[in-house]
């Protein structure tokens, strides 16, 4: 009987919603013949992993970073202490969680304008930085989705919610808390009526204070470890911080680096500003809309922090794609309904046709980063190695054994001066030329590596040695105690 109900609920539901239901399932269907092709873990990937191992091991085994969030290495670890492989995890938990932004895309989508929520969907879905990190196992995703849930719960006015949901979110990604500011801003803007008076006030103070309870209890506790761990609440915070403001390729790429790479990925993407144009031109009634407000802000918000951040990646721009979208969503929607009824049926047809074609086009973009023969031996080359301790170029290896990383060095000098302070304590040196970073000439480049190569063949034996492209060369060293 119940399955009967709920048959006929389902068969109801694709009936009344078949655009959601047909391009849903076929967004979903791609990232399930995505994230099982074979791919070479990120390196942010190995490191969640081996911070996870870490702490569970009591330091034991793995690596640690102290400027990261914790609950994704949380979780990582917990679910390699209890014999579940935490790079398979990890790409199922991403996987679901980018099935689960598109579902929420849509949710808020419906709730900014009606009909909007499939093309901001489809927008966002196909979209190539976006579905190209659906099988990388880093926090970008994850906590993105997890903002949406906290604007989906703050349009719902569960506000201890979404700042529970905004909390976790800053668990997992710091910068993704910023998410906690607009949300605080539009409690102000939907709670004012005609002017400011008591009423007012006092709406305004429990809805931020519900917000910033739900906020509080994530934050606090990773405060006070801080203060137990490093004598300082905020020191994760400085080194990120600290990083950031470095330099190199992905530094100083100018204010327009977003803006110019986010249109190349997806042409729509200029309807968004149109969609904000739209919002502040009929401010007095889209300031009502409990999710037109926080979409809005965050968008601003996000976008001005990245903008303004040094440092520039394509893939941080994950986390507000889907505010661009949903607005890109909603001024498409406003057009389509001002069109004549014979064109208006079109537009999501057309709109999805250019889409696939666009997408085809820019498939070049999407990462499928097929590991060689070499490099994956050089990556699981410690599985059956048991427990050893090392010293490395990248933390790639402790995502598949159970090893401890001592240090990682990007210079032939760091990896000088680290062996000379890990001297008797560890077992490997594992090197990937193509991570170390020359400060000096070419030539003095290769006099020092040949330096160091010579002094590790004195103190051990080359057990593994490869040559890749782009003169990549790869060496793993067993060094005698």
């Amino acid at each position: 009987m119940f399955l009967r109900i709920l048959m006929k609920k389902l068969k109801d539901f694709i009936t009344t919603h078949p655009w959601f239901v047909g391009t849903f399932l076929m967004l979903t269907a791609i990232r399930v013949w995505y994230v099982l092709l074979p791919t070479t873990p990120w390196w942010d990937t190995s490191v969640y992993i081996g911070i996870g191992k870490y702490i569970f091991t009591g330091g034991h085994v793995g690596l640690w970073e102290p400027f990261r969030p914790l609950l994704w290495p949380i979780i990582q670890g917990g679910v390699w202490k209890i014999g579940i492989n935490p790079l398979v995890f990890g790409m199922i938990f991403v996987f679901l969680a980018s099935v689960g932004a598109l579902l929420l895309t849509y949710l808020l989508g419906n709730k900014m304008k009606e009909k909007s929520g499939v093309i901001s969907m489809v927008l966002l879905g196909l979209t190539p930085v976006f579905f190209s990190f659906t099988n990388v196992q880093i926090t970008d995703i994850s906590s993105m989705a997890l903002c949406l849930i906290a604007i989906l719960f703050f349009s719902r006015a569960s506000y201890f919610y979404a700042g529970l949901f905004a909390g976790i979110a800053f668990a997992f990604r710091f910068p993704a808390g910023l998410v906690i500011l607009p949300l605080g801003l539009s409690i102000l803007i939907l709670a004012f009526e005609e002017r400011v008076n008591l009423a007012y006030l006092k709406k305004v103070c429990i809805g931020v204070l519900r917000l910033s309870l739900g906020f509080l209890c994530i934050i606090l506790p990773y405060l006070v470890f801080n203060y137990v761990a490093f004598h300082d609440i905020v020191l994760p915070f400085k080194l990120a911080t600290q990083i950031l403001g470095g330099s190199g390729s992905m530094y100083d790429l100018g204010p327009l680096f977003y803006i110019k790479n986010i249109f190349a990925q997806n042409l729509f993407s200029v309807f968004a500003i149109v969609g904000v144009v739209m919002v502040l031109l009929t401010f007095k009634t889209s300031r009502k809309n409990s999710t037109v407000v926080p979409v809005v802000l965050s968008l601003i918000f996000f976008f001005v922090y990245f903008t303004w951040q040094p440092h520039k990646e394509l893939r941080y721009s994950i986390a507000f794609l889907p505010y661009l979208f949903l607005m890109a969503g909603y001024a498409l929607t406003v057009i389509s309904n001002r069109l004549p009824k014979q064109f208006s049926a079109a537009v999501p047809v057309v709109c999805t046709v250019i889409i696939f074609s666009f997408v085809y086009t820019s498939r070049s973009q999407v990462y499928n980063l097929i590991p060689s023969t070499e490099s994956k031996a050089y990556d699981t080359y410690f599985i059956d190695k048991g427990y050893q301790r090392i010293i490395a170029t990248s933390p790639m290896q402790v995502a598949s054994a159970d090893i401890k990383i001592d240090e990682l060095f990007d210079t032939w000098k760091n990896a000088e001066d680290a062996l000379v302070r890990r001297s008797g304590s560890i077992d490997y040196v594992s090197i990937d030329t193509s991570l170390i970073s020359c400060d000096v000439a070419v030539e003095s480049c290769d006099i020092e590596k040949e330096a160091f190569l010579k002094k590790l063949g004195e103190m051990g034996t080359e057990e593994y040695t490869a040559t890749l492209s782009n003169n990549r060369e790869l060496y793993i060293y067993h060094l005698q105690k």
